[in-house]
């Protein structure tokens, strides 16, 4: 048997991984570009989940997934930083504990974080009462975007705009150009009148 025939093992090391955190982060960290980091909800499909005893069940989500199903809107990111699991973090994401990682600059949260292999980002955005607010309809998927654009030619003022709809988001045919970074299907909700929404994820590299 030849030497080429061998099995061997490999991995992707911390610093491989941390690296593409620090990338991700160093691309999407100032938000107020013509393109970048969005929170998505979606009504998802249009029958709905399947009903089970009268009730939607919302469907694990699936690794080939590339879009949302009919979104209401999008929301730019409010907060991002490094983290990593600790029992005394303050947030709680997937029953898990985060200390989050910073510095007073981006450089130095970069720099802390590879100090303590963080390969790990926390993301928040929140939706006050009056943003996507859209009556009676529900919403069954939320997500984030990466890489979204923002048709400059219909939102002049995208530097001080945070909400976005779907005709103001640029796609190619019915697919938007950004990237779905992670996302989650959810039992129907309708958004709420009297208190803000806040979605957060911790996304591993």
């Amino acid at each position: 048997m030849s030497i080429y025939d061998e099995v061997s093992f490999s991995v992707s090391p911390y610093v491989a991984r941390v690296n593409k955190a620090i990338e991700f982060y160093s691309r999407n960290i100032v938000n107020n570009l013509n393109s970048g980091l969005m929170l998505c909800i979606s009504t998802g499909p249009d029958e709905g989940w399947p009903v089970v005893s009268g009730t939607e069940v919302p469907p694990l989500p699936s690794l080939t997934a590339s879009q949302l199903t009919n979104p209401i809107g999008f929301k730019r990111f409010s907060t991002m930083k490094f983290v990593i699991s600790d029992d005394a973090g303050i947030y709680s994401v997937g029953g898990v504990l985060w200390r989050a990682i910073t510095g007073d600059t981006v450089e130095e949260s970069i720099y802390y974080a590879k100090q303590l292999n963080s390969r790990w980002l926390y993301v928040e955005a929140e939706l006050e009462t009056d943003e996507l607010n859209v009556g009676d309809v529900y919403y069954r998927q939320m997500g984030l975007y990466s890489n979204l654009k923002i048709r400059t030619d219909l939102v002049p003022d995208y530097a001080t705009r945070s909400v976005f709809l779907p005709t103001e988001i640029v796609r190619t045919g019915p697919e938007y150009d950004g990237i779905l970074e992670i996302y989650q299907n959810v039992t129907p909700m309708r958004r709420p009148t009297d208190y803000r929404e806040v979605f957060s994820w911790v996304i591993e590299f």
